[in-house]
């Protein structure tokens, strides 16, 4: 008999998942290792912000509400706001260089669509054509955008390591998981349903032999 503590299960909650396991050591038992980066984007869209007038950027809202949540939410904001200033990190130089692409892009396409479509045509709402250099352009400016707010992130102490389940298309992890030989350390839902699901079907087969036994 065993018991298992994973605190940290990526899921949102003010509770530990804790796994118990009757074994008779006839098959070896492990938890599943596998990780990966998650970053807890929530904290930040919980920020209560406003944009006064004249302001180029948002700053927090303190009219909002009072006490310790909103100190932490001002907390957040002041060390993502730090983070951003810190000049190692170089995170404004690389957002002033994403917008110079995308206002030079905007330039490109602006006299593409003067030399191809005249002012009729753009008054009946007639757009030029994507093409693949593009796509291509866009796909690149937007990881380049999310690699700095994945930076900014992790330099806030908002990325972590967390546990994963196995992907369903992995035939032997998934092989393993159903023969119990591995038990995925997030997998808490999906084992509350089946132990729902279990349950049920005990207390009819309970009811049914109960029945039996009383025509016999």
């Amino acid at each position: 008999m065993g018991i298992t503590f994973i605190s940290d299960t990526g899921i949102f909650s003010d509770h530990d998942l804790v796994i118990t396991k009757c074994d008779l050591g006839l098959q070896l038992f492990k938890l599943n290792n596998a990780k990966e980066e998650r970053i807890d984007f929530r904290s930040i869209l919980n920020i209560p912000i406003t944009w006064k007038e004249n302001a180029t950027h948002p700053s927090i809202a303190d009219s909002v509400f009072k006490g310790i949540q909103f100190q932490q939410h001002a907390a957040l904001y002041n060390r993502l706001q730090q983070v951003c200033k810190k000049p190692e990190y170089r995170i404004t130089t690389k957002i002033e260089q994403i917008l110079q692409r995308l206002e030079d892009y905007e330039k490109i396409l602006i006299h593409r669509t003067q030399t191809t479509i005249d002012i009729q045509e753009q008054c009946r709402g007639k757009l030029i054509r994507r093409t693949l250099q593009d796509a291509e352009f866009l796909n690149n400016v937007s990881k380049s955008f999310f690699e700095v707010v994945y930076d900014v992130c992790r330099h806030a102490e908002l990325a972590r390591m967390v546990n994963i389940i196995p992907l369903a298309a992995k035939n032997g992890l998934k092989q393993s998981v159903i023969s119990d030989k591995i038990m995925p350390g997030t997998g808490s839902l999906p084992f509350t349903k089946q132990v729902d699901d279990a349950l049920k079907g005990s207390k009819n087969c309970h009811q049914r032999v109960q029945i039996i036994l009383r025509i016999i």
